[in-house]
């Protein structure tokens, strides 16, 4: 059951509504009478007839009624009667004739009509032309901005429509109707202040009108002004003082103004009093409320049960409800109170001990989420590694360095695959063939995954270690390595954490980290088993490359990117010549060692993270190269090609030449799908072979193609390269972030700067010194980005360097800064600060400015500085 007042209310409001939906969405006329300083305004349906309401206020005439015939006319004989179409055709053939009249405001009101009669057939483009026309022609014509004003609204664009119904009521101020509309465009868009200044206005005009006074009530309230919304309904009262709808109001305004001594005054006086059933109950509802809110329970009940009396609805009952569970609630609440006392008498000595395990078990939680969130954000198993063990370094203050043995079980190797802190190089490059099975020592229970000081070892275990893992002991305590932490699995050794401490941990701090490596480590596993199960699915054993399934879908993706982005991509396609003779004449695995060397040498000449390398099958690889035309892609090929020809392959006499012979075809010049960019380059592999081999050749260009595409260059600047960074200028970069965040306004692209600020370049004075550290830095931070998107710089000034990242969010720059910190360590402290457009500033100065201050707050605990989103 619903309350009365509350039908009244929703009644009320689907009318106001379908008045507004009317008004904006269906096609209105305008008649205007003139009665002494006033004209009445109509609203009709489109196709029927029924009169909506009347209001009336001063307005302007109509420019045209009565004293132009033929406007006249066909806006009495055809606009009033709707019909529309026949109106257009008929203004259409006098449209020479108002044009000669050289009358603006005529022509004005000629091109107003034609415009309101395509705004009714829906024809929006034609009506706005119109409407601009009149408008042009008299910039006083408030009616072609008020129907443009609704033209916008109709196809959604509000800041459009305010602009016009704004400047229509600028016109003509006491165009009432004008102002109602803007003021509900406003309050719809919660543009509160500014719906109630023009609903105040249009009380200015029609102080007596109830039902403005309810709309600026209205926006009031909405807008949370309780104050003005009871000074008001004040106002309504006064004007409608038998109305008790008005009262009802005033209650819940006075309940939300906390005012509950008046409000039950006024329900004691105009609700209860009141000889209409229905408003009593309204009444002692509003009372029930009341008492509610202030946990005067009892009084609540008292007036849930008066107004029961009366008729019971679904409001009361979920009232009555809510006041006796509440009562419960404080019972229990009481009782629990009591027994809470009790225990903390009895658990007062417990206290502390609950306080530590609740700390360590949050400590736990973090440490697992940053687990989480570090294998989420790695690319690689090597970075997802070196995210991990820096997290495990943070159970242990002070960690001087860790480092992380890897072991894979097919070729029984243990092998360094990450270290954190300065592990000595000797640390850096460990890799050890496997002599046993180590689940032996496992078995026994003489190692576990637990940290273990290694100056704790018995010496028949130290041998066992010796024997299965051949001087690694040696070589671990010689750099200094007091702690390990083996990971073990289901009885299968993953691998082992070298740790070192600079001092010794005692027996219950070493329990507490015991306690803590036993619920990270399991994760750690976790996150390494999924890592190297997913790039066993997407990954040839043989080659360590990618395998042909996740070529396509790469390549498919890439096409969408440069297609979206209007960047050339390209194909290369590599073929080994002759190799079925060096299978045939030195057996399958001196061929698969070839494959193996010829992957080993795509991959380092090619951009990390960037392009994409696959075996496709056989002897035959791809590779594609994002964000790279044809010349780029040439070089790269011909690089490839030289490389594997004057390599020496293990397995092969040193005299024996391998060669390869290489296609190359690039989006969009030689082709614009998957299938053709394929055919395009495996038909210039094909060339090379036919003319003679180890060569590179490029696709053909069809006729239609060349004709289709236009080769453009900005020669308007040229690129200017610091010789000593060999990174661009300051000025030269600054120049280019300028063009790419008005790139990137225009297409609402993301993108990132990183700051970053080795603690050397501060201290050092020898200009040579400072030249040479950034030559390296240099070199290094070029290696770390995408080779012909990525832009760097260094800024002398702050001795920093700057890297922009296009296309690239927060929190894909923040990844690339963690793996900058992780591989530039070898310079020290290294700080780093992220600013991001259009997430921190939108300016190039701001960006910097933001970036600069950011990275004054980096300190060797918190070396990546960001704000966060």
């Amino acid at each position: 059951m619903v309350s009365f007042k509350s039908v009244k209310l929703k009644i009320f409001s689907l009318l106001s509504n379908f008045i507004k939906i009317i008004i904006f969405k269906i096609f209105f006329i305008l008649v205007f009478y003139k009665l002494s300083y006033s004209f009445i305004f109509e609203t009709i349906i489109a196709g029927n007839y029924p009169l909506i309401g009347t209001y009336e206020a001063k307005f302007v005439d109509l420019n045209f009624l009565n004293k132009d015939i033929t406007l006249t006319k066909i806006y009495n004989e055809l606009i009033l009667k709707l019909k529309y179409n026949e109106a257009i055709d008929k203004l259409k053939e006098f449209e020479d004739y108002y044009l000669a009249t050289n009358d603006d405001k005529l022509i004005s009101d000629y091109y107003m009509l034609l415009g309101y009669c395509y705004f009714n057939i829906s024809d929006m483009e034609n009506s706005k032309k119109y409407l601009e026309l009149s408008i042009s022609k008299n910039h006083k014509n408030y009616i072609s901005y008020y129907i443009l004003g609704n033209l916008y609204f109709t196809l959604g664009d509000n800041n459009k429509a305010i602009e016009y119904l704004e400047e229509c009521v600028k016109i003509e101020p006491t165009f009432v109707i004008g102002r109602r509309v803007l003021a509900q465009i406003y309050v719809d868009l919660r543009r509160y202040n500014d719906g109630i200044r023009q609903y105040q206005e249009i009380v200015n005009l029609l102080p007596n009108s109830g039902y403005y006074l309810y709309q600026l009530y209205n926006a009031y309230y909405k807008a949370e002004q309780y104050e003005k919304a009871k000074e008001v309904l004040e106002k309504m009262i006064k004007l409608q003082p038998n109305l008790y709808l008005n009262y009802a109001r005033f209650v819940e305004v006075l309940i939300k103004l906390k005012d509950y001594e008046q409000a039950k005054q006024i329900i004691n006086q105009k609700l209860i009093s009141n000889t209409d059933d229905n408003v009593k109950f309204e009444g002692y509802y509003y009372l029930a409320n009341i008492y509610y809110i202030n946990d005067d329970l009892k009084n609540s009940l008292k007036y849930i049960d008066q107004a029961k009396k009366i008729k019971y609805n679904q409001n009361l009952e979920i009232l009555e409800y809510k006041v006796k569970e509440k009562m419960k609630n404080e019972l229990k609440d009481f009782i629990l109170k009591i027994i809470f006392l009790l225990l903390i008498l009895i658990f007062v000595s417990a206290l502390s001990v609950l306080v530590y395990l609740y700390n360590s078990q949050r400590e736990l939680i973090l440490m697992q989420r940053q687990i989480d969130k570090a294998a989420e954000e790695a690319d690689n198993l090597e970075y997802l590694c070196s995210l991990l063990i820096g997290n495990l370094s943070k159970l242990i203050p002070n960690t001087e360095f860790i480092s992380f043995l890897l072991y894979n079980s097919t070729s029984n190797v243990l092998y360094t695959i990450s270290n954190y802190g300065n592990v000595p190089e000797e640390l850096k490059k460990i890799q050890i063939l496997v002599n046993y099975d180590s689940r032996e020592i496992i078995e026994r229970k003489l190692i576990s995954t637990e940290l273990i000081p290694i100056k704790s070892l018995s010496v028949r275990l130290q041998n066992m270690f010796n024997e299965i893992f051949p001087s690694l002991l040696e070589r671990i305590l010689k750099e200094g390595v007091n702690y390990i932490i083996p990971i073990i699995d289901k009885k299968i050794l993953k691998g082992i954490i070298l740790m070192k401490f600079p001092y010794s941990l005692n027996f219950l701090k070493l329990i507490e980290v015991n306690q803590k490596i036993g619920v990270i480590v399991p994760r750690i596993i976790n996150h390494i088993d999924s890592f190297i199960f997913h790039e066993s699915s997407i990954v040839d054993e043989t080659t360590m490359l990618y395998n042909r399934k996740y070529f396509e879908n790469t390549i498919v993706n890439e096409l969408k990117r440069s297609e979206r982005y209007s960047q050339p991509l390209s194909l290369i396609v590599c073929d080994l010549d002759n190799f079925k003779k060096i299978n045939d004449t030195f057996g399958h695995l001196t061929g698969d060692k070839v494959l193996r060397e010829t992957a080993k040498i795509i991959k380092n000449n090619i951009r990390d993270g960037i392009d994409v390398a696959a075996r496709w099958g056989g002897e035959e690889f791809v590779i594609v190269l994002p964000f790279t035309d044809v010349d780029g892609a040439y070089k790269i090929a011909e690089r490839i090609r030289a490389n594997i020809s004057s390599h020496k392959y293990p397995g092969l006499p040193e005299n024996y030449i391998i060669t390869a012979s290489f296609g190359l075809a690039t989006y969009p010049i030689h082709a614009k799908t998957k299938n053709d960019l394929f055919k395009k380059a495996d038909e210039a592999a094909y060339i090379s072979k036919k003319n003679g081999k180890n060569r590179v050749t490029i696709a053909t260009i069809e006729e239609s193609e060349i004709k289709s595409e236009t080769k453009s260059t900005d020669s308007s600047r040229e690129l200017r390269i610091d010789p000593i960074t060999n990174l661009y200028t300051y000025n030269d970069f600054t120049f280019d972030l300028e063009k790419e965040i008005k790139r990137c306004r225009r297409y609402s692209l993301p993108m990132s700067l990183i700051f970053l600020k080795a603690i050397i370049l501060t201290q050092a004075v020898d200009s040579d010194i400072i030249n040479s550290i950034v030559s390296k830095l240099g070199a290094d931070i070029r290696r770390n980005i995408r080779f012909g998107i990525d832009l760097a710089t260094f800024d002398k000034t702050n001795k920093l360097f700057i890297l922009m990242l296009p296309h690239t969010d927060k929190s894909k720059a923040i990844i690339v800064a963690n793996r900058l910190y992780n591989n530039l360590l070898d310079y020290g402290t290294i700080l780093e600060s992220i600013v991001s457009f259009p997430d921190d500033s939108a300016t190039t100065n701001a960006l910097i400015s933001k970036g600069l201050k950011l990275i004054e707050l980096a300190t060797v605990e918190e070396p990546i500085q960001y704000v966060s989103i």
